[in-house]
């Protein structure tokens, strides 16, 4: 198995980034605690594994320290009753003077047999 050294100190600001200690990621990641002191490096499949738990780019494993971001990442999920949300749905209702069509075909409802 090739092992990828990364920073330890990267390791634990994505898991602080995320949001996540370490007892919510050693089930996943059982030497997880071996790679924070820097005693075994993961492997790169891990190191991937271990990106997406923490929703990280794999890139930034491989920065000499960890980036200094600046403000919050946006996620763009809506919830539900916001204002955005509200917006869309209000759109994707049919108008009264058009015709509703099947996504499929884009035939008119009222010429099905």
């Amino acid at each position: 198995m090739n092992r990828v050294f990364v920073n330890p100190e990267i390791l634990q600001w994505a898991g602080q980034r995320a949001g996540l200690d370490v007892g919510d990621l050693l089930p996943k990641f059982p030497k997880l605690q071996d790679w924070f002191e820097g005693g075994l490096a993961p492997t790169l499949k891990q190191l991937e594994a271990f990106a997406h738990a923490t929703h990280t780019p794999i890139g930034f494993f491989f920065l000499p320290k960890p980036p200094e971001i600046s403000g919050s990442i946006t996620h763009f999920g809506q919830h539900p009753g916001s204002k955005f949300s509200t917006a869309i749905k209000k759109s994707w209702t049919f108008s009264p003077g058009f015709p509703r069509v099947r996504w499929g075909n884009r035939r008119r409802r009222d010429d099905d047999t």
